[in-house]
């Protein structure tokens, strides 16, 4: 197996207070058997830094000194190499001061074709928090400022991948939360059966449970649609009558589990006109 680069670790600073911080880490997805914390003051030499071993892809750290920057990095051996991570800047609280906690839940509210809204649970330690976001295949992340415990994206690009994190000051931190994915729809699907072209949008992308779609055909025609398991096991099945035009229709999987599932379409019973990705998520 390929061993990673040192900037495919991911180093989250979790939690901080005057003299405690508990930090944890993705390395690609994997975790090696040993890997090596170390830890030290900003500027002290290699002879004062202290290393601690662990199998576990984070560390809680306690008894550090208040108003205080520390450095850290952990390291691993992966075949002949040793790779050394990228450092972690942290300044612990000053004495008496607060204890802060990242944003652990955001929750995504809707995405379409351009825009994207996302919530999370109000933080008892800020009024600010600071959203960025960001193409997955790329490193070139906009920042926007907010009072409000939640935020809609505009001007997205269709049918991409994006990478989103919320963060908060907490003394002189920034506490990041894990980055979450979301995909923006397609402007619409296409087809074309017997030279007609159909357009198809299923919305909204991930779902709670309601699902329309949007139909358009010049022909009047029934249009059947099946929900299909990852597996392959047709959940649900129905019909509709399409009088022509453009039309909209909907069916709910409220009392489906989280997850994938997929729509597939079908003209007059039994001429596939396609199939369409949707994720389910939590109530």
């Amino acid at each position: 197996a390929l061993c990673p680069n040192a900037e495919d670790v991911l180093l989250i600073l979790e939690e901080i207070g005057p003299d405690e911080a508990f930090i944890y880490w993705d390395i690609e997805g994997i975790i090696p058997e040993s890997m090596t914390v170390t830890i030290y003051q900003e500027g002290a030499p290699p002879s004062e830094w202290t290393t601690i071993e662990t199998n576990e892809p984070e560390i809680f750290l306690a008894d550090l000194d208040p108003s205080t920057e520390y450095v850290l990095f952990i390291s691993w051996t992966c075949g002949n190499q040793t790779i050394i991570s990228d450092e972690l800047y942290f300044t612990t609280i000053e004495a008496g001061g607060g204890f802060c906690q990242t944003i652990y839940d955001i929750n995504i509210e809707s995405v379409d074709y351009t825009t994207a809204s996302f919530s999370w649970a109000p933080s008892p330690n800020t009024s600010v928090y600071f959203v960025e976001y960001t193409l997955e295949d790329e490193d070139d992340w906009t920042r926007i400022e907010t009072t409000s415990p939640n935020i809609t994206l505009n001007n997205l690009v269709e049918e991409a991948g994006y990478l989103l994190i919320v963060g908060f000051p907490c003394g002189e931190n920034i506490l990041w939360s894990e980055p979450i994915y979301f995909e923006t729809d397609p402007l619409l699907s296409t087809s074309t059966l017997s030279g007609e072209q159909r357009l198809i949008h299923t919305f909204p992308n991930p779902t709670r449970g309601p699902i329309g779609i949007q139909y358009t055909s010049n022909r009047q025609e029934s249009l059947q649609y099946e929900l299909v398991s990852p597996i392959g096991q047709v959940l649900e099945t129905g019909l509709w009558n399409h009088i022509g035009g453009e039309q909209q229709y909907g069916l709910n999987i409220r009392g489906q589990v989280d997850g994938v599932y997929f729509i597939r379409l079908l003209v007059d019973g039994h001429i596939p006109l396609g199939t369409q990705r949707i994720v389910k998520i939590g109530n």
